[in-house]
């Protein structure tokens, strides 16, 4: 009797699975970060786009955004 192990039953296994699908979920979204993380890279994304101004540029463009509306 000792060497058998617990089989655990359907019902908790699918439990299981969710619970670590949810950890998971949770983690990405933990490594994406929240949606105002990402407000001033849409902004610079338009500033950007409306002034035709693209990737040589890009740097002195993020400082600046980023003194604008983080600091």
């Amino acid at each position: 009797m000792k060497n058998m192990a617990h089989q655990p039953s359907e019902k908790e296994e699918r439990a299981q699975a969710e619970r670590r699908e949810r950890k998971k979920r949770k983690k990405r979204r933990k490594e994406r970060g929240s949606i105002f993380s990402h407000i001033p890279f849409i902004l610079q994304h338009v500033y950007y786009s409306y002034n035709n101004i693209y990737l040589k540029d890009y740097r002195p463009y993020q400082q600046f955004i980023y003194k604008q509306f983080i600091l």
